[in-house]
């Protein structure tokens, strides 16, 4: 089948869809996973989360690239006993890897979805991962609101959600200076 991705310039891409896995892991390697990638298992949301435990827990006052995931789709395949976990906010479930430190994925624990670090992906792991396959570019920013550089945010020309989009359960509202 085909289907189509709207860019941030109102043109609508498409090309032909291919059911694929895209598969994963750690730094050290021994966490790995997979991410069964079919018409009915895409992304909720690719971007760059904001909040302040995404920013705290990557040491960074930018947003870690998240690809929001159903559940469903994703596994963990190898290292599970090696992945700690931190529970913030009493929602947010952050796991990593206890041997080398590197987040693996994320989410609240009432979501139908993970968000899986991007980067984390064999497809983006390389020095020069280009061309980034199309279901991991980022098309947006989220929790702006939170942002402590949000003309950053907005400076990319993505979407930029005051909290979330609406198809993770956030309000869809777009973040605007004030």
């Amino acid at each position: 089948g085909r289907h189509q991705h709207n860019n941030n310039n109102g043109k609508v891409l498409s090309h032909h869809f291919m059911a694929e896995t895209y598969k994963g892991s750690c730094t050290c390697g021994s966490v790995t996973f997979e991410y069964a990638y079919s018409e009915e298992t895409k992304p909720f949301f690719v971007g760059f989360c904001h909040c302040h435990p995404c920013r705290r827990a990557n040491n960074s006052s930018y947003g870690p690239h998240l690809v929001g995931l159903p559940k469903s789709a994703f596994k963990i395949t190898a290292g599970e006993e090696l992945l700690a976990e931190y529970n913030s906010f009493g929602t947010m479930h952050r796991r990593w890897c206890t041997k080398c430190g590197t987040g693996v994925y994320q989410g609240p624990s009432e979501a139908h979805f993970y968000g899986v670090f991007a980067s984390n992906f064999d497809a983006l792991a390389s020095k020069n991962p280009h061309p980034i396959p199309a279901i991991f570019q980022p098309t947006g920013n989220i929790n702006v609101e939170n942002s402590p550089l949000p003309s950053l945010c907005l400076a990319t020309g993505l979407d930029c959600f005051k909290d979330f989009p609406s198809v993770t359960g956030g309000s869809g509202e777009l973040f605007q200076l004030e």
